[in-house]
C-alpha cells in the first residue's frame, strides 16, 4: 500500500523505507545514483546532516526505482477547495488559452491526427489567439498614455486609411 506524501519529511521516509524494504546498502544508492560516496548516509541515515533538495532528489529516485506521481488528493481539496478563487484571464497567455479551449480544439480536431499533429495545431491556434488579445490590450494602453492631441492626430491617420481602402475598393470596380 502506498502512502500519500505531503511534506519533504514523508518523502524521506518512504525513500528510507524502500531502501531498507530492497536491502540496499547507502554506497550502493551513491554509485548507482551518481552522489558523491556518503551523501546517501547523510540524507537517509540515523544522523541526517543533509536535507534532501533538488540536486539530489530524483537521483536518489531513481536509484531506488521510484518515481513521483501527482494526483489529486480529495482529503486536500475538501479543505481548501472553499478558498479557491477563479484567475480572470486578461489578455491571455497562450498556456492559460491552452488550458481553457483545449477539450473544444481536440473535439473539432480531426482524430486522424498523431497526437503531436494534434498539439501543433493547438499551438498554432491559441498562439494567435493570445497574439490578437496581446495587440488589443497593447492599443488601449498605448492609447492611455498618449496626449489628447496625439491620439487625434491617429486617429485622423486611421481614418484617412480606411477611406483610401474604400476609395480603392470603389474605383477597381
Amino acid at each position: 500500500m502506498t502512502a500519500p506524501i505531503r511534506s519533504m519529511a514523508d518523502l524521506v521516509e518512504a525513500l528510507r523505507s524502500t531502501q531498507v524494504e530492497r536491502e540496499l546498502s547507502y554506497e550502493t544508492i551513491d554509485s548507482i545514483s551518481g552522489l558523491q560516496s556518503g551523501y546517501c548516509a547523510k540524507i537517509l541515515g540515523p544522523k541526517k546532516s543533509k536535507r534532501l533538495g533538488p540536486v539530489s532528489t530524483f537521483p536518489l529516485l531513481g536509484a531506488l526505482g521510484k518515481a513521483i506521481m501527482i494526483v489529486d488528493d480529495p482529503e486536500q481539496i475538501a479543505l481548501v477547495s472553499g478558498r479557491w478563487k477563479k484567475r480572470k484571464i486578461v489578455g491571455g497567455s497562450a498556456r492559460q488559452l491552452k488550458l481553457l479551449e483545449n477539450k473544444a480544439l481536440e473535439a473539432s480536431l480531426s482524430t486522424s491526427l498523431s497526437t503531436s499533429e494534434k498539439m501543433s495545431q493547438i499551438r498554432k491556434m491559441v498562439k494567435k489567439e493570445s497574439l490578437v488579445k496581446a495587440g488589443q490590450l497593447g492599443g488601449k494602453r498605448r492609447a492611455k498614455s498618449m496626449a489628447k492631441s496625439a491620439r487625434q492626430e491617429q486617429a485622423a491617420h486611421a481614418a484617412r486609411k480606411r477611406w483610401e481602402k474604400h476609395a480603392a475598393l470603389a474605383s477597381s470596380q
